[in-house]
């Protein structure tokens, strides 16, 4: 009997060494979002030879539980550290990965104890079993994880607002990533200045919660304004559920102001910070507007049908003149923070627009000719005219230098953080954080200036919700 424990005891540690090396070399520990294969090993191996040391007495069984302790560490170190996939939020994977763990440990350390502790550590085969029945409750989302971001942008305080290709809303994110409001294009487009501003992140369709439930009121009519100014009122009703809206693309001024096309109205509709909306004009009806279709740049404003025109107005809503593009535009626009060039990716080349003239120049975006413009949806221009482009091909942000071809390219394709499956579109804040919105893995992810993740934004999909 004694050399059957023996030979049990031996075979566990034999089992635990080995499944600790096995977890090592196929999911090492992660630190900084990087597998550090040589640190699980490290600690495999300190524990492997702690617990078979052939000593006896007491300073064995001392060892021989340190190195059995070191091994479980090592184990759950590997397994939890691992980055969850952007696809599944987090109390879904973990709580996967702990039971396992912890039903293991159970099995592990039930032959470990004397058949007195046997009887009288039930608890340590009931208790994973009760915390994997509170952890699976646990990981349950309350609700659907439907959000699919868009278009972005993002103001001088880094507050982030966020559209929904499912949904009329704008979700405002915090600096924090706390989901703080929603706002309401279309319903702000209907009602005119100052609009409703923001509203609870709840429902959109919810019109007990805006506070505007009850008989739809008359119709208020503003006086009549020219056409290219600011109108400062306009017919509306206050129906709650009249407020559908189709977006094109986000921008943000130097005073943090918001830029909203409104293409089912054929208005440009403009929030201040706290989310009122501050003036409205007319823009063209067009048959299909460019995605990422507005930039804005000091006082001018830009906005670009698919068909290659593109609109300058300033900053009251007066248009000041009209570009036509050789080609059709598929990535949309983007402005020089200076002021002096407006960038409008086509389906063959990269055009350069002055905005005080008529000069129209096709830049290539690579001197060797590998890149193809059509492989881009997105852009974003840089102070030093730097261009950062969304590559839907590669799934990445490529940066390209002035006359110098790329330079630079962040993310990669993948489900880590870092990595992208469907990229939409690029917004960079005041300290050099670029923000990169991923449709697929419904998530908005910010990278600092070299390139490393520093936040991850996303959201419940409580729009679709009675």
């Amino acid at each position: 009997m004694r050399r059957m424990r023996t030979w049990g005891t031996l075979l566990w540690r034999l089992a635990l060494a080995a499944g600790a090396l096995i977890v090592a070399l196929v999911a090492p520990p992660v630190v900084g979002y990087t597998p550090r294969l040589a640190l699980g090993l490290l600690v495999v191996a300190l524990g492997a030879i702690a617990l078979f040391i052939p000593l006896r007495g007491r300073l064995a069984a001392y060892l021989h539980t340190a190195g059995a302790v070191a091994l479980w560490l090592a184990i759950a170190w590997c397994v939890l550290s691992q980055v969850a996939p952007l696809t599944r939020p987090l109390t879904v994977v973990w709580p996967l990965r702990l039971l396992p763990i912890l039903f293991v440990a159970a099995i592990w350390l039930w032959p470990q104890l004397s058949r007195t502790w046997q009887r009288r550590l039930l608890l340590a085969l009931l208790a994973p079993s009760y915390a994997g029945l509170l952890l699976t409750a646990w990981a349950s989302p309350a609700a659907p994880l439907n959000f699919k971001p868009e278009y972005v942008a993002v103001s001088s305080t880094g507050t982030l607002y966020v559209t929904d290709v499912r949904s009329p809303v704008i979700r405002v994110f915090a600096p924090n990533g706390a989901l703080t409001a929603k706002l309401r294009p279309g319903l702000a487009s209907r009602l005119g200045p100052p609009g409703p501003g923001f509203g609870p992140p709840g429902p959109f369709n919810d019109p007990e919660r805006l506070g505007i439930y009850g008989t739809p009121t008359p119709a208020r009519r503003g006086p009549a304004v020219p056409a290219g100014q600011i109108q400062p009122g306009g017919v509306t009703t206050r129906d709650p559920f009249g407020d559908e809206f189709r977006f094109c693309g986000l921008a943000i001024d130097s005073h943090d102001r918001l830029y909203v096309p409104d293409i089912v109205r054929s208005r440009m509709l403009r929030f201040l910070p706290n989310g009122r909306l501050d003036a409205r004009w007319p823009i063209p009806t067009v048959g299909k507007s460019s995605r990422n279709c507005v930039a804005v740049s000091g006082d001018s404003v830009y906005y670009a049908s698919q068909f290659g025109q593109v609109w300058h107005y300033d900053s009251q809503g007066h248009l000041l003149a009209t570009k036509q593009l050789p080609s059709l535009i598929v990535a949309g626009l983007a402005a020089d923070p200076g002021g002096d060039t407006v960038y409008a990716l086509s389906l063959t080349a990269l055009y350069t627009v002055d905005p005080r003239g008529d000069t129209i120049t096709t830049a290539p975006l690579s001197t060797a000719g590998a890149l193809r413009a059509s492989d881009y949806t997105a852009m974003l221009a840089y102070p030093d005219r730097r261009l950062l482009l969304a590559n839907v091909r590669n799934q990445r942000a490529d940066l390209f230098c002035p006359d110098a071809g790329p330079c630079g390219a962040i993310g990669a394709h993948g489900d880590q953080p870092g990595q992208f499956e469907q990229m939409s579109a690029l917004a960079r804040d005041a300290r050099a954080n670029v923000s990169i919105a991923d449709v697929s893995h419904r998530v908005v992810q910010r990278f600092d200036a070299s390139g490393r993740v520093t936040a991850i934004y996303w959201g419940p999909d409580d729009d679709e919700s009675e």
